[in-house]
Parts: structure tokens; C-alpha cells; sequence
């Protein structure tokens, strides 16, 4: 027989184990009333460990006769990341991380969407969370037969192996951490990348415009009056406010729409080269550089 603590090989007869002193857990080691190919229902047992065994083999011999199916688990509805930790599944475990990392940095754009999405993903999580469990035993059950070979040193294997684990909330809040870690890393990162693009598209439409001013004074040889005078389109970008004209020295002023930058401006100045073509420079007067092209930035 082998223990479930350390695997460790002992008598028939042994009620505890000779290396780490564990109670062998004989309930699982049925040798009169298995036959060679072995009683499923054992490993089951074997493998899911002492915690709420019936439930789960009732469960598991349901998928085994009716085919596997929605069905509901408490348990993974309210503790979800730590269920899955504390039965041992930790490759779901982290890709439920990830997947939940995705759903709270939508959250913050779009907090309505955000929340029905995740509640969403909880529910259908919660729903089959039963048939990634029996997915995951049978792997167990089939890995230790391979490596195992005979029955008992099969569940002595399992009985190591599988079970629950009691680091579960150790391993929870360390991953709590590293994931709180990693997004004051990522979500700041992503909102400048975001502004950037925003600002970008703002910064756009005023060289747009300056485009058009420039080729008015190529053609008359003077600054417009307005922009209505170029016969430039007047819708704007979201990311826009608005855009101010100056007649007199030609300064085009944009004005952003952006929530972290509400109300900040962009000038872009003319000047005019010895042809007589107006170049222009991005003036900056109050936006972060860290949005701006280099060309924009306050030197």
C-alpha cells in the first residue's frame, strides 16, 4: 500500500506510514473487490481526495452515463480563481487570471459592457466548471496508470498527487499581488498608448488644416480671413473640441477632447520661407510629452 502524503511503499497490514508517520488511507485501496482493470469510482476518489468526494464522484459517474454537460458548482461561483487553485487546476488558474485582467481593464472604458461581460464569464465559469474538474481527473487518472503500471502503486500515486491543496490561499494572494503588480504596469502603459493615438488623430485634423490655409496663401498671397475662406471641411474628430483660427498671425489652435487632457491645446505656428511657402511648427503649451510625437515636444 502507499501513502498518500509521500508515496511511499508500505505493507498490506500497515495502518500508518513508516516514513512520514501519515494514516494510510485503506478506504481507497480496495484490492478484494477490484478486478484488474480497476474500479473507476475509486480513482475518482483517489484522485478528487477527502473534500466533498461524494459530490463529485456522483457527479463524474453522471458525465461517465449521460455524457459530460452544464451543471453548477457553488464553490466556483463564488471563489472561482481560489476553487481552482485549492483542486489543484493550475493552468486554468492562471488563464482565469488573465482573462479576468482583460475584463477589469475593460471595466474601466466601458464599465457597463465591462461588468455585464464579466458576470457573464463568472456564470458560464460556474456552469462547467464541474466538466473542467472531470476533464482534469481523468488526465490524472490516465497519466498515473502510464507511469504507475499495477493498481495499488496507480492509487498510492493519485492519492499523492491529486486531492486539494491547503497552499491554495498562499498561492492566491500571490498571485493577487503579481497580478496587481503587473497592471500598474500595464493599465497606465495602455492609457498613454491610448492618449497617444487620441492626440494623434487630434493632431491630424489640425495639419489638415494647415494644408489648406497654406495653400490659400500660395494662391493670394495672404493669411484667410476664417477657415470658412479655405472651404475646408468643419466636422471634427471626437478626440477634438474645437479648433481656433487666428487671422492675423495664421496660429491654428487645437483644442483636445480627451478625458485626461480635457481642454489642453496644440498650436501650430506659421512662418513663412524665402519661396514664400509657409512652413509650420507644433507648438506645445500645457499637454504631457509622453502623448506627443517628438515633433511636439517642449524641447
Amino acid at each position: 500500500m502507499f501513502c498518500h502524503k509521500c508515496a511511499t511503499a508500505n505493507k498490506t497490514s500497515s495502518k500508518v506510514c513508516g516514513t512520514c508517520g501519515a494514516a494510510l488511507a485503506k478506504e481507497y485501496i480496495r484490492d478484494a473487490a477490484l478486478n484488474d482493470s480497476g474500479d473507476l469510482q475509486v480513482y475518482y476518489e483517489a484522485t478528487i481526495g477527502r473534500k466533498n468526494t461524494d459530490y463529485y464522484v456522483t457527479k463524474f459517474s453522471l458525465f461517465d452515463s449521460l455524457g459530460v454537460g452544464a451543471s453548477w458548482n457553488w464553490p466556483s461561483l463564488f471563489l472561482n480563481f481560489y476553487w481552482l487553485i485549492y483542486r489543484k487546476m493550475w493552468g486554468w488558474a492562471i488563464l482565469y487570471s488573465i482573462v479576468s485582467l482583460a475584463f477589469f481593464s475593460l471595466i474601466k472604458f466601458a464599465p457597463i459592457l465591462g461588468s455585464l461581460f464579466h458576470l457573464s464569464a463568472i456564470i458560464v465559469f460556474s456552469m462547467y466548471a464541474n466538466v473542467l474538474y472531470y476533464r482534469r481527473v481523468h488526465k490524472r487518472i490516465a497519466r498515473a496508470k502510464r507511469i504507475c503500471g499495477n493498481q495499488e502503486r496507480t492509487l498510492g500515486f493519485l492519492l499523492r498527487d491529486g486531492g486539494t491543496t491547503r497552499m491554495g490561499w498562499f498561492v492566491a494572494v500571490l498571485t493577487i499581488i503579481a497580478l496587481g503588480l503587473l497592471a500598474s504596469i500595464a493599465i497606465p502603459a495602455y492609457d498613454q498608448l491610448q492618449g497617444r493615438m487620441k492626440v494623434g488623430v487630434a493632431l491630424r485634423s489640425g495639419y489638415e488644416l494647415t494644408k489648406v490655409v497654406s495653400e490659400y496663401y500660395r494662391q493670394h498671397g495672404a493669411i484667410p480671413k476664417s477657415l470658412a475662406d479655405t472651404g475646408s471641411d468643419s466636422s471634427l474628430p471626437k478626440s477634438v473640441k474645437e479648433i481656433h483660427f487666428d487671422n492675423k498671425g495664421g496660429v491654428i489652435t487645437v483644442v483636445m477632447n480627451i478625458p485626461a487632457l480635457e481642454g489642453k491645446e496644440l498650436l501650430l505656428v506659421p512662418s513663412i520661407e524665402a519661396n514664400k511657402e509657409l512652413i509650420w511648427e507644433c507648438v506645445n503649451l500645457d499637454v504631457p510629452d509622453r502623448y506627443l510625437p517628438s515633433a511636439c515636444r517642449t524641447k
